[in-house]
């Protein structure tokens, strides 16, 4: 995510008694949430990333990130991020302090950012398709495969593609090889049995064959030996 701050210069907290008598938070907690106050004070937005806030506080990137967790998760703050459409890299990230001087409840301002969670914005949302082309598939046989999955009703689910992709594994075959044959027999699914039965069935036309070819050539070789 870019290195984003608000455009006010930060000069300092203060860290007000309210905040202070959190019993739900350590000092760091408190120091952090005092941090998003200021910042978003006079109209503001605090849009710090977590380099910022890691160069202020002097610490690591991933501890900054569990920290603003926490705070969020204790329902101290509403983090609200803004992704790219085609990247999905992170363009703007917006921490709002909740109920520190505002008379509403808390849940009354972290609801629409829960629900903003809820559609994406914040953690990239599984995608079947791009998982499957990431294992080996063609594009063009995922999408046939996946029209087959639509007109079955197959949810296309994480939990799913994670079995599928055991059962390729299992086969011993290329993932494309698996989808593709799954498509072509308009399975909604793939486990490597059906691939084992069906080896089988072929084996056994594949010795009825052969059988038929040898006694072609034993007639053929009478044939030619009474004409001798």
């Amino acid at each position: 995510m870019p290195d984003k701050t608000n455009s006010a210069e930060f000069r300092g907290i203060w860290i007000s008694k309210e905040i202070m008598e959190m019993p739900d938070l350590n000092l760091i907690e408190k120091c952090m949430l005092a941090v998003i106050v200021s910042l978003s004070s006079n109209g503001q937005k605090c849009t710090a990333s977590n380099a910022y806030f890691a160069k202020l506080f002097g610490l690591t990137k991933k501890r900054i990130s569990a920290i603003l967790n926490d705070l969020r998760r204790k329902k101290r703050i509403g983090i609200l991020v803004k992704r790219d459409r085609v990247s999905s890299e992170v363009e703007m990230r917006v921490c709002t302090p909740i109920g520190i001087g505002i008379p509403k409840k808390a849940e009354e301002i972290e609801k629409p950012i829960k629900k903003d969670y809820k559609k994406g914005n914040n953690t990239p949302q599984f995608n079947f398709k791009k998982s499957l082309i990431d294992l080996g598939v063609e594009e063009r046989v995922a999408i046939d495969w996946l029209k087959v999955r639509s007109e079955k009703k197959a949810s296309n689910t994480e939990t799913a593609f994670t079995a599928i992709k055991n059962q390729i594994e299992i086969s011993g075959l290329s993932a494309n090889d698996c989808i593709k044959k799954a498509a072509e027999e308009s399975w909604k699914g793939f486990k490597a049995s059906w691939l084992d039965e069906e080896y089988r069935t072929n084996n056994k036309r594949g010795e009825k064959g052969a059988e038929t070819a040898r006694t072609v050539e034993n007639i053929i070789a009478e044939i030619e030996q009474t004409q001798r």
